[in-house]
């Protein structure tokens, strides 16, 4: 996929709606995750009842991509001691990225790294209103390597199955 050059500036994000959703977005290559099916199947559903939030990035009038956003907990026995907070709950409190995914004609462009980027900024943004120290996704082996290789500080912290579930503390200062 040819590179594209981004002014992020331009860059608007909306919550996901009827008024807004697009038939033309399409984020079908190599989507091993079901990612597309989930944004023209389910992601208004998710959205409406409040399951996962998504905001969906606009470029240019253009969806470019989405991201889908829910409340999870990290039990403190899957975190290594080293990236415990020092005090004893069951869970950590933590922003889960269900879904993330970038149109094709978009792809590899930044765009993801900067929907992750975005992520995070709204995660020490929350942390001011409810408890969130983590941000959390979870992912398969293929994508994997994308998270923690973006620079961004992901760590593995445990494998079910073919799942792999990344995290990363917050900075809050």
């Amino acid at each position: 996929m040819p590179r594209r050059d981004v002014d992020y500036d331009k860059i608007i994000i909306e919550p996901l709606s009827r008024a807004n959703y697009s038939p033309e977005f399409n984020c079908d290559f190599e989507d091993d995750m079901g990612l597309n099916i989930f944004y023209h199947k389910e992601a208004l559903a998710f959205h409406e009842e409040k399951l996962g939030r998504t905001h969906v990035f606009f470029y240019e009038g253009r969806i470019i991509g989405f991201v889908t956003l829910a409340m999870e907990g990290i039990p403190r026995k899957k975190l290594d001691e080293s990236d415990q907070l020092g005090i004893h709950t069951r869970t950590y409190p933590a922003l889960l990225i269900g879904r993330l995914a970038v149109d094709n004609e978009w792809r590899g462009s930044g765009i993801g790294t900067w929907i992750l980027k975005w992520c995070l900024g709204f995660a020490v943004d929350i942390s001011e209103r409810v408890g969130c120290r983590y941000v959390v996704l979870q992912t398969n082996k293929r994508r994997e390597g994308w998270y923690r290789r973006n620079s961004l500080g992901f760590k593995l912290l445990y494998i079910d199955k073919e799942d792999y579930w990344l995290f990363r503390k917050i900075d809050l200062d």
